[in-house]
């Protein structure tokens, strides 16, 4: 695990309505023309929620045409989903090159959640997004999901969880771990919140209370997340470095 010099930071200093623009600047027309659409989609479910969010307000937030628009997605829906999940792969993408997972399979899955929640609640546009697609995402379709699959699925394997791992399930995890994202203040003390929340998420794969108190302290200890390190200067989404 990483010391708390090197503890897990999201985004730092960064224009996150440009995020994947930024990121896709160096490939072909057609992928920078996508990120385009990525960003206005995540603005405006965050701007205008799920409901109000209409392929005309899309276009206009990502300054493209309705033609463009189906060049990429076939309908708001395909486009909403890809936003999301594309939200929640840089997030876990950055967690997993960023954090050495526990070796004990409950500690793995706390860190996980802890550090995805701790990441997602820096970036208002984001921490929306995520809340309000929970519904969409399984692991069909999106790739966080089916890595939360089979992070679950290795601790059935080795006894440590106790479930039937099933798309029910892995939505379960995923709405506990929303939730959570919605109601967190960054400008609160909120390690309380994400800890209880990684609690939760324990014992709904089968681990008593003391089990899960004792997994989520001991992440908790290592990873060395507080509201002071978070908004410093760290580990940076799409940096690929520590701090």
């Amino acid at each position: 695990m990483t010391n708390e010099s090197n503890a897990f930071h999201p985004m730092h200093g960064q224009d996150v309505r440009r995020y994947f623009q930024d990121k896709a600047r160096k490939q072909p027309k057609k992928e920078r023309t996508k990120a385009i659409l990525l960003d206005g989609i995540v603005e405006t479910v965050a701007q205008y929620r799920l409901d109000g969010t209409t392929i005309k307000e899309i276009v206009e937030i990502a300054g493209v045409s309705h033609g463009t628009f189906y060049n990429h997605f076939e309908n708001r829906d395909e486009a909403i989903r890809v936003a999301a999940s594309s939200v929640a792969d840089e997030i876990v993408a950055e967690i997993i090159k960023t954090i050495d997972l526990p070796a004990k399979d409950d500690e793995a899955m706390a860190a996980i959640i802890y550090a995805f929640m701790a990441a997602a609640i820096t970036i208002p546009s984001w921490s929306k997004m995520l809340y309000a697609t929970v519904g969409m995402l399984d692991s069909r379709v999106d790739r966080s999901s089916k890595r939360l699959e089979m992070q679950i699925e290795r601790g059935v394997s080795n006894g440590v969880f106790r479930v039937s791992v099933t798309p029910l399930l892995s939505l379960q995890v995923r709405a506990i771990q929303a939730l959570a994202i919605k109601t967190t203040n960054i400008d609160s003390d909120f390690r309380d919140t994400l800890s209880e929340t990684c609690e939760a998420v324990l014992r709904l794969l089968g681990r008593s209370s003391s089990e899960a108190a004792a997994a989520v302290k001991s992440v908790c200890h290592s990873i060395g997340i507080t509201n002071e390190n978070l908004s410093q200067t760290g580990i940076r989404i799409g940096s690929g470095q520590k701090g």
